[in-house]
């Protein structure tokens, strides 16, 4: 039993939140198989820890070599300070040249690590292979030469000097400092350094699995390095898995950086990619399988705590009345209302409520007063995640406390409220027609901070549609979205209304209904 909710940092990962990960399809698909290399979500989605548990997987079945090799640490990280490979970066200037040299940085990164891990086995290999020829009485000159310079490349390339192992990270940084100071000629020395590692490839006898975390606060410090970087590791890792059937790598790469992946092969991408999304269900299970975990003390029935545990926990507050609606709502629908739907979200919750939670219990004051403090903590993290993305003049607490009377909006109003923004916080000549301050409404339904209201599927019940974290940031329509009818501020943001004049009568979230 546990007193604490559980880890947001899956670098503190314990094997019982590994047993706690809520495989719906997508993830099982990754987990169970070696076709999905890539694990696509928004930061705080649950990549790393997923990404965690597929390392430590396929560990459990010894048939292959994992790498990295440490055990205590079985999935790769950056961990250098500063991003490596600024200069290089800024040198090349064309996109598609970037992608390319990049690649080729992430093909010999994980080359060499893979060859450093396999010195000993390729050696062995390659000293039967010998054997073999030279007892036919039939090896060549050639074939002996072949087989010479095969070793010569395996010594120059996985010598040992008492060192350990090196991950693809390791490489990584050591070529990146290297392209920065040899630029152009560099990446071309790389890549004759490729094709000597190439040739020694295919003397694998084992299979291997690379995992490669790649941590969301890259980008957020060097956006255009980072997805630059990100794309040449995307391709890397789809035409190493072509070449060689029994090299595996997975990766984890953020939602926004692969929306922008857009190029004559996005199609066949899904074939690789597992996408991070979790319905309001999975999410309440996710919050469920912790309150299972709790000690008794923190629960308010603790008799109940197998048959339901959120009146184990929640007590007679396991349902809330919502008095605009005149419902009541169902206490994990209003937890995971106030998310923004992601896994770190639910546990962040959570580790609030234990913080608040007064000794005899939540009433429903001390409740909805601990779900509004982790909302606002959600928001504010957010918000800084993605902040480096957008225009620094555009502060999105300012413009929802300064400027929004309530959640609720019309496209009459939003143009109202906007024009008020502008002409009182900007000279008409600072407003570039594409910067984001200039269609602040726009701007937070790109970060899925504004819902727009629209007609389902069926073409008669109304719901409310807000995007995934972060997805519509980069779409083309971004500044389009005033052709509905209806526009609704998310939850996570309410705490920052100043008047919090309320002039809706339903409830506000991700699906939930409208009567229009």
């Amino acid at each position: 039993m546990k007193r604490s909710f559980g880890h947001e940092d899956a670098a503190l990962a314990t094997p019982e939140s590994l047993g706690s990960i809520v495989a719906n399809h997508n993830i099982r698909l990754f987990l169970d198989g070696n076709e999905k290399r890539y694990v696509v979500g928004p930061k705080g989605s649950g990549k790393s820890l997923l990404l965690l548990r597929k390392a430590i997987d396929q560990r459990a079945k010894g048939d292959s070599l994992c790498i990295p090799s440490d055990t205590s640490n079985p999935v790769d990280r950056l961990v250098a300070a500063q991003h490596v490979g600024q200069r290089f970066n800024y040198m090349i200037g064309d996109p598609a040249k970037a992608h390319l040299a990049w690649a080729t940085v992430w093909k010999h990164s994980i080359y060499r690590s893979i060859v450093d891990h396999l010195r000993d086995l390729l050696v062995e290999e390659l000293s039967g292979r010998q054997s073999l020829l030279s007892g036919s009485h039939a090896m060549t000159q050639a074939e002996m030469n072949r087989l010479t310079a095969t070793q010569a490349v395996i010594e120059k390339y996985a010598t040992r000097l008492g060192h350990a192992p090196r991950g693809p990270y390791y490489y990584y940084t050591e070529l990146g400092n290297r392209l920065d100071s040899g630029g152009h000629k560099a990446v071309q020395e790389v890549g004759q350094e490729n094709m000597e590692l190439e040739g020694i490839l295919q003397l694998i006898p084992v299979s291997v699995y690379v995992f490669l975390d790649n941590l969301d606060d890259y980008y957020e410090r060097e956006p255009e390095l980072w997805y630059n970087s990100m794309y040449g590791q995307f391709r890397a890792v789809r035409e190493i898995g072509f070449a060689y059937r029994h090299i595996h790598v997975f990766t984890s790469i953020r939602q926004d950086v692969y929306n922008q992946f857009a190029d004559e092969l996005s199609l066949q991408y899904f074939d690789y990619i597992t996408t991070l999304s979790y319905t309001r269900e999975e999410l309440a299970r996710i919050f469920q399988s912790h309150l299972e975990q709790l000690d008794d003390s923190l629960l308010m029935q603790p008799g109940k705590r197998n048959s339901d545990p959120w009146e184990a926990f929640f007590g007679p507050l396991a349902r809330l009345p919502h008095e605009r609606a005149g419902v009541e709502e169902d206490v994990r629908d209003y937890i995971v209302r106030h998310t923004l739907g992601r896994p770190r979200d639910m546990i962040h919750m959570g580790t609030v409520m234990l913080e608040r939670r007064p000794e005899q219990g939540f009433d429903q004051e001390s409740l909805r007063d601990a779900v509004h403090r982790a909302s606002e903590h959600i928001a504010r993290q957010y918000i800084a995640e993605v902040t480096p993305l957008l225009d620094p003049r555009f502060n999105i607490r300012e413009f929802v406390s300064g400027y929004l009377p309530g959640s609720l909006f019309k496209k009459e109003d939003m143009d109202a409220i906007t024009d008020r923004y502008l002409s009182e916080n900007f000279e008409p000549a600072e407003i570039a027609p594409d910067s984001d301050f200039a269609h602040p409404f726009e701007t937070l339904f790109g970060l899925g901070l504004l819902g727009m209201v629209r007609q389902k599927i069926d073409g008669v019940a109304y719901e409310q549609h807000f995007l995934p974290p972060s997805q519509g940031l980069e779409y083309p329509e971004k500044y389009k979205i005033r052709n509905g009818h209806l526009f609704v501020l998310h939850p996570v943001l309410s705490g920052w209304l100043s008047n919090r004049v309320q002039s809706h009568n339903f409830i506000i979230g991700p699906e939930l209904p409208v009567a229009v």
